[in-house]
């Protein structure tokens, strides 16, 4: 009875300790709810109305099934690599600070998807209501550094094919919110990640605000998919819009993300990614910073997520999302947030792994049997 309630009040202090490591983090999305509800109601409009749909989304995936895929993983993986030692496995799998911080990742998960994240669509909404005056600028601009012709004109004359494009949209709808997102899901829940955590949550949050509320409203454009709908003029991307327009009806069809979106857009609404705004382009800014810390961790790594970055950019392009401008412009600006917030002062520097490594009294009987193992008692 003893070793059990000692068990049971390392866990609790281990989860506490796990809770207060991301603080931090925590006050950075009440910071940015305070700023975005401030601007929101200014501009009249809808506060967090997507609130239920974030909400929804991340309690089956951050709750339910990634839950389950680890827990499967992590157990495939001890029955097919040991034959012997299964259960010091098992409870190395399921020891104090391994627990603590899965569930305090899972919480984490819930506050930077549904808060911040139902914020960010409230802010994007909000300003892109407002119109599309540098539209004409910008596809000028892309034209002119792509000698004359628009990059989709240079894609299509090989790859205009409907597999093709079905393959980039299950990539590009799909297969990259897979990996953005369950990078971030990892790095909330890992043990392994605990020196790179605070750093990489507030790179990623700064780009969404950085990237994709302060430069996108500076500079409001709606993209290839929506040329038409917001200068009146029908032809220049004519082809763009009537290729991708081929696969509405199907799974991870471009063109019917493109219609609910704006329709949203005319009607103002919250929803569910809302508002338009191509410049700059978050899908290339996010993958942009997963290549990044890849080539932090690993250059080999790093050199693959590059190419995938590469071809994020043409996706983009291809499906009418976006200019290549603003792949390009995406690129700078989230380099400048990652060494913005890897080269912080000192002190900020010298605060980060203090949180992290902070201790916190664990009141644990004696004799304990889980902490007689020194693997076990690491965690």
């Amino acid at each position: 009875m003893l070793v059990a309630k000692g068990k049971l009040r390392l866990h609790y202090w281990e989860t506490i300790t796990a809770i207060r490591n991301d603080l931090p983090i925590y006050l950075a999305v009440a910071v940015y709810i305070l700023a975005g509800s401030t601007y929101v109601l200014a501009k009249g409009g809808m506060l967090m109305g997507a609130l239920d749909l974030y909400a929804h989304a991340a309690l089956i995936t951050y709750c339910l099934i990634l839950p389950l895929v680890v827990l499967v993983i992590g157990i495939l993986r001890i029955t097919h690599h040991l034959d012997a030692r299964r259960g010091l496995a098992y409870r190395h799998m399921f020891a104090p600070r391994r627990t603590a911080r899965f569930f305090a990742g899972s919480l984490l998960m819930i506050a930077v998807v549904v808060l911040f994240q139902s914020m960010f669509a409230s802010v994007k909404t909000s300003f892109s209501r407002d119109g599309f005056p540098y539209e004409k600028a910008l596809a000028d601009l892309d034209k002119l550094i792509h000698f004359g012709h628009s990059p989709a004109k240079y894609l299509y004359s090989f790859a205009k094919n409907e597999w093709v494009l079905r393959t980039v949209e299950f990539n590009y709808n799909v297969l990259w919110f897979v990996v953005c997102f369950g990078v971030l899901y990892w790095v909330a829940i890992s043990p392994r990640a605990d020196r790179i955590r605070l750093r990489f949550v507030f790179s990623f949050m700064m780009v969404w605000v950085v990237v994709g509320n302060v430069v996108a409203a500076l500079l409001p454009t709606a993209g290839p998919a929506f040329y038409s709908l917001v200068t009146g003029d029908p032809d220049r991307f004519h082809k763009v819009r009537d290729f991708v327009g081929t696969t509405a009806g199907t799974f991870s069809s471009a063109a019917d993300e493109q219609r609910y979106l704006w329709a949203l857009h005319l009607a103002g609404s919250d929803g569910f990614g809302s508002g338009i705004s191509a410049f700059p382009s978050m899908h290339v800014a996010l993958i942009s910073l997963m290549a990044m810390f890849a080539t932090e961790h690993n250059r080999r790594l790093g050199i693959a997520v590059w190419v995938y970055v590469a071809f994020i950019v043409a996706s983009s392009t291809y499906l009418g999302w976006h200019y290549a401008v603003d792949g390009y412009a995406a690129i700078i600006l989230v380099a400048m947030v990652y060494w913005a917030v890897r080269s912080a002062p000192a002190a900020w520097r010298a605060m980060v792994p203090a949180i992290e490594a902070a201790p916190v009294p664990v009141p644990v009987p004696s004799p304990l049997p889980v902490a007689a193992d020194p693997e076990l008692a690491a965690g």
